[in-house]
């Protein structure tokens, strides 16, 4: 299929299974409350899309219970491979070209998924078709225009901010992946025919050797021969923001992006 591929898809496996465990680590909370708000309980069937190494799954499955049943997908299922449950199924699925259930689950999730995609707009719109009638879909992702540092004081705050600005730029023009995409996640909801959709937007402070620091930098250092190459940064900078998000010291910021909407049909009066 052509389009945008996931810029992860050919690192190390052992490095990835690190790198998605950090994301774990730094954005479950979020997750999980927000979950814990749209009311996941005993029964209910979910839809895990873009499953990672597992925890969402995970934390489903023991809120679903027995009767219930989650279904965790991922173009790379080896990370998900320790999910045994028997209320939980891992699938190999694309979400942009493979077929999924249509009018079956209470709740379908995604989380760091649909900057990744060529087409999100179609990925929420199978998800949406995948849900019941007052079945939620909660989307999550990252605002990378709110990535920057949070004390303008700190030695390395002015170069990281010019380093983590061009390097956002520049993965945004080449379309490695969509940056800002969480910030539309209420007009793909709206243009999927969801309602009753929130939205929830919250700056997370973050210092020098915390998982989502060591999970940003082992990110960003994937890119750092090419943006080096092409003259975006300078490999002295690319050293400043190393140093800089393994700095206990030093403090920054990133957009934690949540939104829900519900499938219409249900008569809720």
């Amino acid at each position: 299929m052509e389009g945008r591929r996931y810029f992860a898809a050919d690192a190390d496996f052992d490095e990835e299974g690190r790198r998605l465990r950090l994301i774990e680590r730094g954005t479950d909370p979020e997750t999980f409350r927000r979950l814990t708000r749209l009311g996941v309980e005993s029964g209910w069937q979910c839809l895990e899309v873009g499953a990672g190494a597992g925890s969402v799954a995970a934390w489903l499955a023991d809120h679903v219970g027995p009767d219930g049943h989650v279904l965790a997908l991922d173009i790379e299922t080896r990370h998900l491979q320790w999910l045994d449950g028997s209320n939980i199924t891992v699938r190999r699925h694309n979400i942009e070209a493979d077929e999924i259930e249509t009018d079956r689950y209470d709740l379908a999730h995604c989380r760091a998924l649909l900057e990744h995609l060529a087409d999100p707009s179609g990925a929420v719109c199978r998800m949406a078709e995948a849900l019941r009638e007052g079945g939620w879909l909660l989307a999550e992702g990252g605002d990378f225009d709110h990535y920057a540092s949070a004390n303008a004081d700190h030695p390395a705050a002015s170069v990281f901010d010019s380093v983590m600005a061009r390097i956002v730029a520049y993965i945004k023009e080449a379309d490695i992946f969509d940056p800002a995409i969480a910030t539309t996640l209420p007009t793909l909801m709206r243009d999927a025919g969801l309602d009753a959709i929130e939205f929830e937007a919250i700056d997370i402070p973050t210092a020098g050797g915390e998982p989502m620091s060591l999970m940003f930098e082992m990110s960003w250092h994937r890119f750092d021969p090419l943006i080096v190459s092409r003259g975006i940064i300078t490999e002295e900078e690319a050293a400043l923001r190393h140093e800089a998000h393994l700095d206990p010291t030093f403090v920054f910021t990133y957009g934690n992006v949540g939104c829900w909407g519900r499938r219409a049909g249900l008569d809720v009066s």
